[in-house]
């Protein structure tokens, strides 16, 4: 359930994509853009993955093969122009493979303990403090922080992610209602460092996340997203969690009234 994650910081999708979705990113022509370069800055983690189902398909399907040299031309069909230099295929794989050795990450996710306390509640003093994500108008300090991550750790789960030996974002699951006819479903919620953003944290968070209320026997789960957001919209989305509904004008913060948005998903 928990372990390490193998992350290229900008595009890590959380796990090796399966052949459906590999097939899906050949059809729309978007492979060999995941591989390519401007300067020394890599576009597409997901290359990595993909690079080796790309060849193979460009071998079985001439057609593919007239599309990447157009791409190499500067031209790409979804996107307008992509540049003027061409991008010979040996350059882009040898390119990317040693950008990737120096930019790569490694996220280990892990059960929390009431020593991230204090980790935790300066991840999410900004949320509270400066953003409308939080209905929270006050930050919890550290002991505050320390109760909740003993509270719901012991009752749900409460997860870490670690980048580079520091915590960069945790996730955790806390009673959806307080009926007993609710007993099985669960809220969740997931904070990850602003300066961590992009690194594949919150996919990594919610795969052990998930899981492991599952197997406390929680049925369902839930996401309530203030709105617009569309960063944990997408995240949410992407891990399983399908849109429900809406309350409307729920909230009251920073001088206006707020929507939330609510997202669940099966266990």
């Amino acid at each position: 359930m928990f372990g390490e994650v193998f992350a290229e910081p900008e595009t890590y999708t959380g796990h090796p994509p399966d052949d459906a979705y590999c097939n899906d990113l050949l059809a729309r022509d978007e492979v060999l853009l995941l591989a390519a370069t401007e300067g020394d800055r890599v576009i597409g983690g997901l290359a990595a993955y993909m690079l080796p189902k790309f060849e193979q398909a460009r071998r079985e399907d001439r057609p593919r093969e007239r599309r990447v040299d157009h791409f190499r031309a500067g031209r790409h069909r979804s996107g307008g122009r992509a540049g003027t230099r061409a991008l010979p295929q040996a350059g882009v794989r040898r390119d990317y493979r040693a950008a990737l050795r120096h930019r790569a990450v490694t996220v280990t996710v892990r059960p929390a303990r009431e020593a991230d306390a204090a980790a935790c509640a300066a991840i999410y003093a900004p949320f509270v403090s400066g953003s409308t994500i939080s209905f929270e108008l006050d930050p919890p300090d550290a002991p505050e922080m320390a109760r909740r991550i003993a509270e719901y750790g012991a009752s749900h789960a409460w997860v870490i992610a670690e980048a580079a030996g520091a915590v960069a974002g945790y996730a955790y699951g806390s009673p959806h209602r307080t009926r007993a006819a609710y007993a099985s479903a669960c809220d969740v919620a997931i904070y990850v460092d602003p300066a961590c953003a992009g690194q594949g944290i919150g996919r990594a968070l919610y795969g052990a996340l998930l899981p492991a209320l599952a197997g406390k026997g929680y049925h369902a789960a839930f996401a309530g997203i203030a709105l617009p957001n569309a960063a944990s919209v997408g995240l949410h989305e992407a891990t399983g969690f399908t849109p429900v509904g809406i309350y409307r004008e729920v909230g009251w913060k920073l001088g206006a009234w707020r929507d939330v948005g609510w997202w669940q998903r099966l266990l």
